[in-house]
Protein backbone atom coordinates (compact mmCIF):
# COMPACT_ATOMS: atom_id res chain seq x y z
CA UNK A 1 0.00 0.00 0.00
CA UNK A 2 3.39 2.17 0.97
CA UNK A 3 4.28 1.80 -2.46
CA UNK A 4 0.78 2.65 -4.35
CA UNK A 5 0.23 5.61 -2.53
CA UNK A 6 3.15 7.46 -2.09
CA UNK A 7 1.39 10.45 -0.44
CA UNK A 8 0.33 8.46 2.31
CA UNK A 9 1.35 7.43 5.83
CA UNK A 10 0.68 4.21 7.34
CA UNK A 11 0.15 2.17 9.97
CA UNK A 12 0.50 -1.47 10.46
CA UNK A 13 -1.00 -2.97 13.43
CA UNK A 14 -0.73 -6.96 15.00
CA UNK A 15 -0.81 -8.85 17.78
CA UNK A 16 2.63 -11.53 16.36
CA UNK A 17 2.14 -13.14 19.76
CA UNK A 18 5.01 -14.02 21.26
CA UNK A 19 7.21 -13.10 18.06
CA UNK A 20 6.35 -9.60 18.67
CA UNK A 21 9.84 -8.32 18.25
CA UNK A 22 10.88 -10.73 15.82
CA UNK A 23 8.08 -9.99 13.18
CA UNK A 24 8.58 -5.91 13.98
CA UNK A 25 12.04 -6.18 12.98
CA UNK A 26 10.99 -8.23 9.54
CA UNK A 27 8.26 -5.72 8.54
CA UNK A 28 10.70 -2.72 9.03
CA UNK A 29 13.25 -4.50 7.10
CA UNK A 30 10.84 -5.47 4.53
CA UNK A 31 9.96 -1.58 4.76
CA UNK A 32 13.38 -0.92 4.30
CA UNK A 33 14.00 -2.68 1.35
CA UNK A 34 10.92 -1.57 -0.26
CA UNK A 35 12.11 2.33 -0.02
CA UNK A 36 8.96 2.95 2.56
CA UNK A 37 10.18 2.61 6.08
CA UNK A 38 9.95 6.53 6.44
CA UNK A 39 6.13 6.30 6.16
CA UNK A 40 5.05 3.03 8.24
CA UNK A 41 5.02 2.64 12.01
CA UNK A 42 4.55 -1.13 13.15
CA UNK A 43 2.81 -1.26 16.49
CA UNK A 44 1.52 -4.24 18.77
CA UNK A 45 -2.02 -4.09 19.19
CA UNK A 46 -5.23 -6.27 19.03
CA UNK A 47 -7.49 -5.03 16.34
CA UNK A 48 -10.75 -5.56 18.82
CA UNK A 49 -8.65 -2.46 21.12
CA UNK A 50 -7.25 -0.30 18.65
CA UNK A 51 -4.39 2.08 20.68
CA UNK A 52 -5.95 5.08 18.24
CA UNK A 53 -8.89 8.07 19.15
CA UNK A 54 -11.78 8.40 17.23
CA UNK A 55 -11.66 9.06 13.68
CA UNK A 56 -7.92 9.13 13.46
CA UNK A 57 -7.65 7.28 9.85
CA UNK A 58 -8.73 7.99 6.23
CA UNK A 59 -8.44 4.66 5.31
CA UNK A 60 -8.69 1.50 7.93
CA UNK A 61 -7.87 -2.12 5.90
CA UNK A 62 -8.50 -5.51 7.49
CA UNK A 63 -6.76 -7.85 5.29
CA UNK A 64 -7.19 -11.31 6.92
CA UNK A 65 -7.34 -10.12 10.51
CA UNK A 66 -10.95 -10.88 11.08
CA UNK A 67 -10.55 -14.41 11.82
CA UNK A 68 -7.60 -14.37 13.46
CA UNK A 69 -8.64 -12.08 16.57
CA UNK A 70 -9.13 -13.74 19.73
CA UNK A 71 -9.64 -11.82 22.62
CA UNK A 72 -13.17 -10.58 21.93
CA UNK A 73 -15.98 -13.51 22.27
CA UNK A 74 -17.71 -11.14 20.08
CA UNK A 75 -16.50 -10.52 16.61
CA UNK A 76 -19.11 -7.04 15.75
CA UNK A 77 -16.52 -5.67 18.15
CA UNK A 78 -13.75 -5.75 16.01
CA UNK A 79 -15.45 -4.62 13.30
CA UNK A 80 -17.29 -1.62 15.43
CA UNK A 81 -13.64 -0.66 16.34
CA UNK A 82 -12.35 -0.73 12.76
CA UNK A 83 -14.87 1.88 12.06
CA UNK A 84 -14.44 3.78 15.35
CA UNK A 85 -11.17 4.88 14.29
CA UNK A 86 -12.44 5.88 10.49
CA UNK A 87 -13.01 9.39 9.71
CA UNK A 88 -15.97 10.44 8.47
CA UNK A 89 -16.36 9.50 4.70
CA UNK A 90 -13.56 7.62 4.98
CA UNK A 91 -12.86 3.27 3.57
CA UNK A 92 -12.93 0.61 5.00
CA UNK A 93 -11.28 -1.96 3.25
CA UNK A 94 -12.58 -5.72 4.83
CA UNK A 95 -11.22 -8.89 3.56
CA UNK A 96 -11.31 -12.03 4.73
CA UNK A 97 -11.66 -16.09 4.61
CA UNK A 98 -15.55 -16.09 4.71
CA UNK A 99 -15.79 -18.99 2.06
CA UNK A 100 -13.89 -20.85 4.16
CA UNK A 101 -15.89 -23.46 6.41
CA UNK A 102 -13.49 -24.41 8.28
CA UNK A 103 -13.18 -21.17 10.16
CA UNK A 104 -16.76 -19.39 9.49
CA UNK A 105 -18.90 -22.16 9.19
CA UNK A 106 -21.72 -22.72 6.68
CA UNK A 107 -22.72 -19.72 5.29
CA UNK A 108 -26.26 -21.38 5.57
CA UNK A 109 -25.90 -20.73 9.25
CA UNK A 110 -25.02 -17.37 8.95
Amino acid sequence: MAKAFPNSKLTGIDYWGGNWEYSKVKCQHNARIEGVFDRIDFLKASASNLPFKDEDFDLVVSCLTFHEVEDTPNKIDVIQEALRVLKSGGQFIFLDLFLDEKIFGNKKSW
